[in-house]
């Protein structure tokens, strides 16, 4: 076995199936590109978003008690924090409908092969 291929039995043990952890990061991506502030955020916001979303999708498909992920996830919202402007106010926004009349949930296909309605218990 090649260490690549010992790498991938080692993160697939882990983290499960990766077609299924693709589906759930790429449908919780989907969602976050829907909402109206998306676009207003920062590279830095962006790509914690995204890395957050990649591993809540491998708690989903994988090791839930695995602390890692759980630590990662603290960091990487640390990260976009440290880079929030000051003095802007802790007050919550109401959510916005989407312009198109789409619903934030609506577009998104996370089923995979493994994850149908028909394979569920």
């Amino acid at each position: 076995m090649s260490d690549v291929e010992k790498t991938l039995a080692e993160r697939g043990a882990r983290y499960g199936d990766f077609s299924d952890h693709a589906a759930i990061a790429q449908g919780l991506q989907s969602v976050m590109h829907l909402g109206p502030g998306w676009s207003g955020l920062t590279p830095v916001k962006k790509q914690a978003l995204t890395v957050i979303a990649d591993k809540i999708a491998r708690i989903l498909t994988g090791d839930p008690e695995y602390t890692d992920n759980w630590h990662d996830i603290q960091g990487y919202a640390k990260l976009a924090e440290d880079r929030c402007v000051p003095d802007r106010g802790d007050e919550e926004l109401p959510l916005p409908p989407v312009s198109d009349g789409r619903t934030y949930f609506g577009q998104i296909n996370t089923q995979s092969a493994h994850n149908t309605r028909e394979n569920r218990p």
